[in-house]
């Protein structure tokens, strides 16, 4: 990604950039038992999903007006459990909806779109923050997921699910 030449450009150390993304990496595998349990319990609309893309989207925003390592490490916890949620919720709802023959064919079309996402993301970001700045580099990202976050939750509007 592009936070490495962001927390550089800001003044970190290559020692604190490490630690800042092992906070995130730490932050989303600590998440994940905890967050799939409430999934797993409460019948949370697929919609859902997009709610916490529009919250991931807001903290990529943040992420580039942030100066110094408590501020982005705020951003990172809070980004990852919002993107911890979405991820998990996308993968729920495909297994519960797609037909048993299309399942494993739903979630490849799932991760294909997520690696696509993966490889335009810091590419947009990092074409716009050349010219424009990284603020307006992650801000233009931000964007561009909260806009396929709206697409997606008109999509998945009325959808149910059931808590197990």
């Amino acid at each position: 990604g592009l936070f490495p030449l962001f927390g550089t450009s800001i003044g970190l150390a290559a020692g604190s950039i490490g630690l800042l993304l092992a906070l995130q990496s730490i932050t989303n595998g600590l998440s994940r038992v905890p967050l799939g349990r409430v999934i797993d319990r409460r019948a949370i609309l697929p919609v859902a999903a997009a709610v916490g893309c529009i919250g991931y989207s807001v903290a990529t925003s943040l992420l580039g007006i942030q100066t110094g390592p408590l501020g982005i490490a705020a951003v990172f916890m809070i980004g990852i459990l919002a993107l911890a949620f979405t991820l998990m919720m996308i993968q729920v709802v495909i297994s519960e909806r797609a037909p048993a023959a299309l399942r494993a064919t739903g979630l490849g079309g799932y991760t294909t779109a997520l690696s696509a996402g993966l490889g335009i993301g810091p590419f947009m970001a990092g074409s716009v923050a050349q010219g424009s700045g990284f603020g307006i580099g992650f801000g233009s990202v931000a964007a561009a997921g909260a806009v396929t976050a709206v697409v997606a939750a008109v999509l998945l509007l009325g959808a149910r699910r059931v808590a197990r």
